[in-house]
C-alpha cells in the first residue's frame, strides 16, 4: 500500500566532539505479514537521551526488540472493538512490557551498577507508526515529530527538555508514582488507512530540518526546501540512498574563504541535533 524510506545522520553539534561518532538517533521499518486488520508496516524512530554515554546502543537495539513484539502482538491480536484505540492500546502496552523485560536482562547480564547502566545506555524515546490494510495508528513516548497527511504533530518535551524515556520503567522514577500513564505509550492519532495519503516520524531533530526549509545549502544556491519534498519527491523512494544524501548536503561542513577579509567562512551544517526519520506515501 505504501513506499516507506528513511534515513539518519549525525547533528552539527555532536561532531564537534571527537568522541562522538555515533549518531544517537536510530530507526526501523519492519513488514507485517498479517493481522486481524490486515497486512501492513511498523515504522519506529529513536533518539538517545544526550546526557546518556551510550544510549545510542539502547536506541538501536530498542528499535528492533519493539518492533519485532508489535509485529508479534499484532498478529496475535483479538479485535475488541472494531477499529477502536483499545486495539492500539492494548499491543503498545503488551510491546513496552517485552521490550522492557528484554532490555532488564540485557542491562542485568552487563553487570555494575543498575543505575548508571540504564542511564548510560538504555534511555531513549520512540515514535512510531502501525499501517494496516484497515487501520493505521501513531504513537510515543517522549518527543518527536508526527505528520499525518499535511498535518504536523511536534511532540514536545517536559519542563526543562526532559522528555519521558521507554528506559524510565526500568528504573525507580517519581513519574511511577505521579505520572504513571506518562511511562506508556502516547497514542497520537489513530485514522483508517483509506484516508491516510503519507506520512512522516521523526526525531526531535527535525526541527531544525524545518527551521532550515528557506535556508540556501551549505556551499549551493538551492535551498533545504520543506518537509513536504520527503514525500512528494519520487527521488526518495526510488534510491534507497537518496535521503541519506539529502541529509548530508543539508548538514555538510562548507568553508568559504573570503579574501577581502582575508578569512574563512565555516558552516558545520543545519541540523545541530542527530536526525531520524521515516516517511510513507502511498502507491498510487
Amino acid at each position: 500500500m505504501f513506499q516507506i524510506s528513511g534515513a539518519s545522520i549525525v547533528g552539527a553539534d555532536h561532531r564537534k566532539d571527537l568522541h562522538a561518532t555515533n549518531g544517537q538517533d536510530a530507526l526501523c521499518v519492519l513488514a507485517l505479514p498479517d493481522s486481524p486488520f490486515g497486512e501492513g508496516h511498523i515504522a519506529l524512530v529513536a533518539d538517545g537521551c544526550g546526557s546518556g554515554v551510550h544510549t545510542e546502543v539502547g536506541a538501536k537495539i530498542g528499535v528492533r526488540l519493539l518492533g519485532r513484539s508489535l509485529v508479534s502482538h499484532m498478529q496475535a491480536l483479538k479485535p475488541r472493538h472494531e477499529g477502536g484505540r483499545l486495539n492500539f492500546i492494548d499491543v503498545l502496552e503488551h510491546a513496552r512490557q517485552d521490550t522492557l523485560a528484554r532490555l532488564r536482562i540485557l542491562a542485568q547480564d552487563m553487570g555494575g551498577s543498575w543505575t548508571v547502566t540504564v542511564n548510560n545506555y538504555f534511555l531513549f524515546t520512540i515514535v512510531g507508526v502501525i499501517v494496516t490494510e484497515q487501520y493505521s495508528c501513531f504513537f510515543s513516548i517522549g518527543d518527536g515529530l508526527v505528520v499525518v497527511n499535511d498535518e504536523e504533530i511536534w511532540i514536545e518535551p517536559d519542563k526543562g527538555n526532559a522528555p519521558v524515556y521507554l528506559g524510565y520503567g526500568l528504573v525507580d522514577s517519581s513519574l511511577h508514582k505521579h505520572r504513571p500513564n506518562a511511562l506508556r505509550f502516547n497514542i497520537l492519532r489513530t485514522t483508517a488507512t483509506s484516508r491516510l495519503d503519507h506520512f512522516l516520524i521523526g526525531t526531535d531533530g527535525m526541527i531544525y530540518m524545518r527551521d532550515a526549509a528557506h535556508l540556501s545549502l551549505p556551499g549551493k544556491r538551492d535551498l533545504v526546501g520543506p518537509l513536504s519534498q520527503f514525500w512528494t519527491q519520487d527521488k526518495y523512494f526510488t534510491n534507497p540512498d537518496a535521503l541519506r544524501r539529502r541529509l548530508a548536503l543539508v548538514n555538510r561542513r562548507h568553508i568559504q574563504p573570503d579574501w577581502e577579509g582575508r578569512r574563512l567562512i565555516k558552516s558545520a551544517g543545519h541540523l545541530k541535533d542527530d536526525v531520524a526519520f521515516i516517511v510513507g506515501r502511498r502507491i498510487l
